[in-house]
């Protein structure tokens, strides 16, 4: 499917058609503008906008609309990056604050981690599966020489620091997201190496992929990194408007998408954050044509009923 407003996954009860019928179709509780990154977990989506600091919820099981982040002293500023660990929980790294914030499933504010003093330009997120550490990635800027993963615990406490700017192995070069494969390894987009880095839990670099070019399994402007439950990596590539899919070698599979202005299924023209979920569906958002599409991964059976069908 594809969703642009609330109004495109929202359940309405009789009385609210009724009176849409008698008054007019109201406003959407929301309109995607300029969608930027996307966790999802158990049937919920959730989306950073650049218009708004806000984190909005798409509840595609109740089917309903919420968001967080917006009073208090979970009020989000500048938010670049989130995750979903296991347990629920959804960490929001916020350039604004350079901080980290952390709220339940829900959105009701847990704690902050403030990284002043260690991160200059938070980017991407992500956690080990039970949320027990956290990985929040310093894209540096240009002026920078912190071009870093920082490793923390949940109570903030910094337990190390991997890389420093360059192309060397376990360098970095103003890398946009980070994802914490099956195997207990990170998959960290290098986007100004225009390549992939694996690295342990320890900081080592153990191999890397990818390079500059228009070619297959090359990289234009690599915007986000996702893997689904067989570890299989999915980056979006703005330039290009679509997504290679990769085994954690670094074979490419396949591409999904086309560039281009036109909304239609399957056309993108500004692609940025993806996700993928346990039942492996893949979520794309596109900023220019402000869309979220939902793929779903065909199984074994599936995808041999459809080669018989053909």
């Amino acid at each position: 499917m594809s969703i642009e407003s609330s109004d495109d996954f929202v359940k309405k009860t009789q009385n609210e058609l009724f009176k849409e019928a008698v008054t007019g179709k109201p406003k959407p509780q929301y309109i995607l503008k300029r969608p930027l990154d996307i966790a999802a977990a158990d049937g919920l989506l959730y989306i950073i906008d650049s218009v708004a600091p806000h984190v909005h919820v798409v509840d595609l099981v109740r089917r309903r609309y919420f968001k967080f982040g917006y009073r208090f002293e979970g009020k989000l500023v500048n938010p670049a990056g989130l995750c979903v660990d296991e347990n629920g929980r959804v960490y929001v790294s916020d350039r604004g604050r350079n901080s980290i914030i952390i709220y339940d499933a829900f959105g009701l504010y847990q704690s902050e981690i403030n990284l002043q003093g260690i991160t200059t330009q938070l980017s991407g997120i992500t956690t080990d599966p039970k949320g027990d550490f956290i990985y929040a990635l310093d894209r540096g800027g240009i002026d920078s020489d912190f071009h870093q993963i920082v490793k923390l615990d949940q109570q903030g406490n910094v337990l190390n620091r991997f890389g420093k700017r360059g192309s060397e192995p376990g360098e970095f070069n103003l890398p946009m997201d980070i994802a914490m494969g099956t195997d207990g390894l990170l998959y960290v987009l290098d986007t100004g190496n225009f390549r992939v880095q694996v690295i342990d839990n320890n900081g080592i670099a153990l191999h890397s992929w990818g390079s500059a070019g228009n070619g297959f399994g090359q990289f234009g402007l690599p915007r986000s990194i996702s893997l689904d439950g067989d570890n299989n990596i999915y980056i979006s590539d703005a330039q290009f408007g679509n997504i290679q899919i990769f085994k954690a070698d670094g074979t490419l599979l396949m591409h999904i998408g086309r560039l281009s202005q036109t909304d239609k299924p399957g056309n993108y023209s500004l692609i940025t954050g993806i996700s993928t979920d346990k039942r492996n569906n893949l979520y794309i958002l596109d900023q220019y044509l402000n869309k979220l599409e939902i793929f779903k991964k065909l199984t074994d059976a599936e995808q041999q009923t459809l080669i018989q069908t053909q």
